[in-house]
């Protein structure tokens, strides 16, 4: 968790990686990106699947992982 730099052209999941990779605790299923306002789920499994899949971030972007149940 916290504040990161933004680096043109990052990934959804490359910045998941930066930040040092999703918990036991996180729901795979249930990534939130917020953009001016609005806010989009992402499913880490299906980008894994099909990295075409994969967001490519803009700054100000919010990164929320939802909690999953272990």
């Amino acid at each position: 968790p916290g504040k990161y730099p933004y680096i043109g052209g990052i990934t959804l999941m490359q910045a998941i990686d930066t930040a040092g990779g999703l918990s036991l605790y996180a729901n795979r299923k249930k990534i939130y990106i917020t953009r001016a306002g609005q806010t989009k789920r992402y499913d880490t499994n299906q980008i894994t699947k099909n990295p075409v899949l994969d967001v490519t971030l803009e700054a100000g972007d919010r990164i929320v992982v939802g909690r999953g149940y272990y």
